[in-house]
């Protein structure tokens, strides 16, 4: 009789079970590691606010949903403070996110959150590297992982349960399906990056160029279906968020001060001329975006991977208040440069990436030290300005090397 299924090796349940156990242990540890570190949780606020709504009918939006989360806090145990703005100033169609969190416990979900966005964190890293196409041996893409998940803005992203890293996932998870033809669900999945403007829309522009040129009718269908789902759903829970979400946001959009891109940050270390320099390099920056969204039409695959990763570094150089979890969106391009510096000098290539990758997970902790505070978003400006201006000039620099590989039978059937 022919075997119609081929036996699983021992050695993979071996792997899947140290995972499992060690996600657990993560998520134990965490809650070990939050009794005894200041940190800002920008998860509780959230929470809070989606908690009061369904269980008590508050509009959360309110304030009293700051000191709900205070509450929790205090009552958690966990060495936790809330951050500056204690506003709830993401969209309601945010929320739906945390919805699966909101009727637990804080203290539980909280830990949960935690291990979700270390998932999230390293997940995020596997898809970079499938998507710029790295061979990797199996010790390498561990260690590459771990580094990646472990230095300090992964850290950072992972302890303050900043959203930041689930919607980069969603991003890289989007694209992947999107490459293997499963535009439908490529789609939905796109429409819950929406709430999160600030770092998507950009990214979301870029796609929808793409998708129109590519003539991917389908990924956009899907899209605006789902995020006339979510609008519609949102609006008939609360019919009234919006206005109160603008009632909050209006006020902070009047005084510019809050505006501090990483362009404004360079622009600052000139104060003569810090106006004229912060105008002129987004100008700069503009111009080079709008060149890569009217040049994005039907690129074949390594191009079009390039490009996008280089979208999100721009995503991250327009932010208007960027954080160390928004370094993320740097990753998925210094992989891609790290791959074609192996294909180009071998031994040497390697050994170069794998010097950086220690040097970035090791010495982002020693900028840190020895005030290091998690409460701080700003604390490293060497990594906020100075890794997404290097590794866009790194993507300028590997350009001919990577529009000059000649196509595949996957970039023919990508462009089909």
């Amino acid at each position: 009789m022919t075997k119609r299924y081929r036996p699983t090796a021992i050695s993979q349940y071996i792997v899947f079970t140290v995972i499992v156990f060690a996600v657990i242990g993560f998520g134990f540890g965490s809650t070990i590691l939050m009794r005894r570190i200041p940190f800002a949780d920008h998860f509780a606020i959230p929470w809070a606010a989606g908690r009061s709504w369904l269980l008590e009918g508050t509009n959360p939006y309110e304030i009293s949903v700051a000191e709900l989360a205070d509450t929790a806090i205090n009552e958690s145990g966990l060495s936790a403070v809330l951050p500056d703005e204690t506003d709830l100033f993401q969209p309601l169609i945010n929320l739906f996110i945390y919805l699966p969190f909101i009727l637990i416990p804080y203290r539980i979900s909280r830990a949960i959150w935690v291990t979700l966005s270390l998932l999230a964190t390293g997940l995020s890293v596997i898809l970079a590297i499938k998507l710029s196409g790295w061979k990797l041996s199996f010790i390498e893409r561990t260690v590459i992982i771990l580094m990646y998940t472990f230095w300090l803005p992964g850290a950072f992203s992972i302890i303050t349960g900043q959203l930041t890293p689930i919607i980069i996932l969603i991003f890289l998870f989007s694209i992947t399906l999107i490459m293997n033809g499963q535009d439908t669900t490529a789609g939905f999945l796109l429409a819950l990056t929406f709430g999160s403007l600030l770092t998507s829309i950009i990214i979301l522009l870029f796609l929808t160029i793409w998708a129109v040129s590519m003539k991917k009718w389908t990924l956009l269908k899907a899209y605006f279906a789902g995020l006339a789902f979510i609008l519609v759903l949102s609006w008939l829970l609360l019919p009234s968020w919006f206005m109160d979400w603008l009632s909050i946001i209006i006020p902070k959009l009047q005084n510019l001060a809050w505006v501090q891109t990483p362009l404004l940050t360079i622009a600052a270390l000139l104060p003569g001329i810090e106006k004229f320099l912060g105008i002129f390099l987004h100008v700069m920056l503009g111009v080079f975006l709008l060149i890569q969204l009217i040049t994005v039409v039907k690129e074949s695959r390594q191009k079009f991977v390039w490009k996008l990763f280089i979208i999100f570094i721009i995503a991250f150089l327009f932010n208007l208040q960027p954080s160390m979890a928004h370094l993320l969106l740097v990753l998925p391009a210094l992989i891609f440069v790290f791959r074609f510096w192996v294909e180009r000098w071998r031994i040497f290539g390697r050994l170069l990436s794998m010097g950086i990758i220690l040097l970035l997970s090791i010495g982002s902790w020693l900028l840190a030290l020895p005030d290091l505070q998690i409460t701080e978003q700003d604390s490293t400006t060497i990594l906020m300005v100075g890794l997404p201006i290097i590794v866009l000039v790194s993507m300028l620099w590997i350009r001919w090397w990577a529009f000059r590989i000649p196509k595949f039978e996957s970039e023919k059937k990508f462009n089909a």
